[in-house]
């Protein structure tokens, strides 16, 4: 079996015992340790205090701990619908006695399921979950050793469904200026049973804009809550609402379609109008205009003569409104093009005007080093916030980005802020040059001049499926060894299924490959590769790196207990134990590709609506389960955490208990 011995700075030693039940850890510095293990299957420690124990190791004497295992006891049962006495397939029993003793396990196609190796003569607390019933709890006790059998019912859940209206039937998620509306469900004693259950409107999650669910409710009466959070200046902002009719429940298993019209008599009527223009006065024809909160959703252009209009807005709200110039289409995060922002602007103002300040420019021409010819085909990315890594090359995050295609006469990049930035310069075959400290200054043209781009080395990525992979490949990304981004030439063969071939053009030099996994309801995972590119003259063919994707038997298995009790966002899956970031701050995304080096994202997900979740094909290790969720009492996102440790084919599981408040 795998032992642990962990040090008082968190780091780890390994060690498995042999043929003949030994372990050891050599070589280890004075101190005191934790010494964890995972028993295992079929058997458990006999004294459940003791599965973490604490270790003194004094320098030149031997410690001796001795683990004693034996068979455990078992739970085993049946489980039907309560209504059609059917098995019920695929349901998930947890058996838990504190900190003692755990059992997991999930019912067959005949509604089975047998938990072993449980400590016994221990109370457990039994939860039986699914998808489609209410969640089931019981209390039992086990014998030191032998089996016990159960019968379980379980009864299924309702649902209670609609949409949020203006009082006109318009959909609200169509009336900018709303900021958020938690909808709740209460019984007939005023006690909050369910919530919250969407935003208004919300951003990249289900349920869909303007719409809310709420599922696994027992049969019985319900009232429909609405709390606006709106916008500052808004005479809606922080009332209550509630349906006029209450929503009942009458069958286990019922959907109740209910809608919930709020008294928005005004909603999405209002505009706001101006001009943009230039410090100089003159009109800015094509300018981005929209309001800071909702960037895409209500992006406008500026016509010939600088006018633009922001429609579709709620009555009686306030917002702050941003203009940009904009050659390309607009995106939430860059760096270069002049803006101008205005805050606290009233809807139904007619003569907003907005002043672009001086902005400068740069251009040059990308050139093949050894022919002298214009690549037309480069591509130019300028960058304001880069950074350093500690040798000094820089590091080019994702966001905060400017591009621009070359031509036969060059490259220009207009309307940029005045100050400082970088640029990269890369084109297919070539591998990519960067171009630092160039000097922005309003009203002129940084001439770059000639960027002299080098043939790339030929390199080939070979990315294969382990038998019985079930995700998906998205690509590959190459970093250097330091976590910049190693801007290459990427492009893969049409018509390769498996592998998966990529052609890339780089310069010698060590580098990470992540190929991009989707699991199905885990977005991302990211593996990492290290690869070391010899020059030309070292090889003189194609080098070729082959990877495998799918291939790692470890998983986890977890349930948060009192998910319907919170709004649950994501979950995510790291080698980080701890979440480094604010909890209201949990953009990992964005922080890996600030330092990708970290590695703290490796998957995420979406529980389901009885709080489950699963991540899988993992490789063995100790790693970080974040739960993002949102306090039903202060609407405000907290982070709740707990390790995990994993092995090679094998289903670790873990539970957790939400419990509000600062927990990060």
């Amino acid at each position: 079996m795998e032992l642990l011995l962990r040090g008082k700075a968190g780091e780890a030693e390994r060690s498995e015992t042999g043929d003949d039940g030994t372990y050891e850890f050599r070589d280890l510095p004075p101190g005191e340790y934790v010494l964890e293990f995972y028993s295992p299957s079929g058997l458990v420690e006999r004294n459940p205090d003791l599965t973490k124990r604490t270790v003194v190791v004094t320098a030149g004497e031997k410690a001796k701990v001795d683990l004693l295992l034996d068979a455990g006891a078992v739970y085993a049962g049946l489980v039907i619908d309560a209504a059609t006495q059917a098995v019920v397939q695929d349901v998930t029993v947890i058996a838990t006695a504190e900190e003692h003793s755990r059992g997991y396990g999930k019912t067959n196609n005949e509604g089975h399921f047998c938990l072993m190796a449980l400590q016994g003569e221990l109370e457990y607390d039994v939860v039986v979950s699914s998808e489609d019933y209410l969640r089931y709890t019981k209390k039992i006790s086990l014998p030191a050793q032998g089996f016990q059998s159960d019968s379980i019912s379980l009864v299924r859940g309702s649902v209670i469904q609609g949409r949020l209206l203006l009082s006109n039937n318009q959909p609200i998620d169509t009336a900018y200026g709303l900021g958020s509306i938690r909808i709740s469900l209460e019984n007939e004693t005023g006690t909050e049973v369910a919530g919250p259950s969407s935003q208004v409107p919300p951003k990249d999650s289900p349920p869909a804009p303007g719409t809310f669910r709420f599922s696994l409710l027992p049969t019985g009466t319900y009232y429909l809550k609405a709390q606006c959070y709106l916008v500052p200046g808004s005479a809606l902002n922080g009332k209550t609402f509630y349906r006029d009719e209450a929503v009942v429940i009458r069958r286990p298993g019922e959907t109740v379609e209910a809608d919930l019209a709020l008294p928005f008599e005004a909603g999405g009527t209002g505009s706001i109008e101006g001009r943009v223009v230039t410090a100089e006065g003159k009109p800015v024809a094509n300018a981005s205009v929209a309001l800071k909160e909702y960037p895409l959703e209500t992006r406008q252009r500026t016509d010939s003569e600088g006018h633009f209009a922001l429609p579709n807005l709620l009555e009686g709200a306030r917002f702050d409104i941003i203009a940009r110039f904009a050659y390309h289409d607009y995106k939430e995060e860059t760096a270069g093009p002049t803006q101008a922002e205005v805050t606290g602007v009233p809807v139904g103002k007619r003569n907003l005007r907005i002043v672009l300040p001086l902005s400068g420019s740069l251009a040059g021409v990308a050139v093949d080093k050894d022919t002298g010819g214009v690549l037309a085909q480069a591509t130019v990315e300028v960058a304001r916030e880069c950074i350093r890594d500690e040798t000094g090359q820089f590091i080019m995050p994702n966001s905060m980005r400017e591009i621009a295609q070359t031509d036969p006469d060059g490259f220009a990049v207009q309307f940029l802020t005045p100050g400082t930035v970088t640029i990269c310069v890369s084109s297919p075959g070539y591998y990519a040059v960067r171009v630092p400290d160039i000097r922005i200054e309003s009203g002129q043209t940084a001439d770059v001049g000639r960027v002299l781009l080098s043939k790339g080395i030929p390199v080939q990525f070979e990315v294969y499926y382990a038998k019985g992979f079930s995700g998906k490949l998205y690509g590959i990304n190459v970093f250097t060894a330091t976590g910049g981004w190693a801007e290459p030439s990427i492009e893969e063969r049409e018509g390769q299924e498996n592998p998966r071939v990529y052609d890339v053009s780089i310069s010698p030099g060590s580098y990470l490959v992540t190929p991009l996994v989707e699991y199905e309801g885990s977005p991302w995972e990211r593996s990492y590769h290290n690869i070391e590119v010899a020059a030309a003259s070292q090889t003189g063919s194609t080098q070729v790196f082959k990877f495998t994707i799918g291939s790692d038997t470890g998983e986890v298995y977890g349930v948060i207990e009192n998910a319907l009790d919170y709004r649950v966002e994501q979950i995510y899956l790291a080698r980080q134990q701890q979440w480094p970031y604010a909890p209201n701050e949990p953009n990992v995304n964005a922080r890996f590709y600030e330092d990708p080096t970290a590695t703290f994202l490796m998957r995420e997900q979406r529980p389901s609506e009885t709080g489950t979740f699963r991540f899988e094909h993992l490789p063995a290790d100790t790693y970080g389960i974040h739960v993002v969720y949102q306090d039903p009492r202060t609407g405000e996102k907290r982070v709740e955490s707990t390790p995990v440790t994993v092995g090679d084919g094998e289903t670790s599981e873990v539970s957790l208990s939400l419990r509000g408040g600062d927990t990060s």
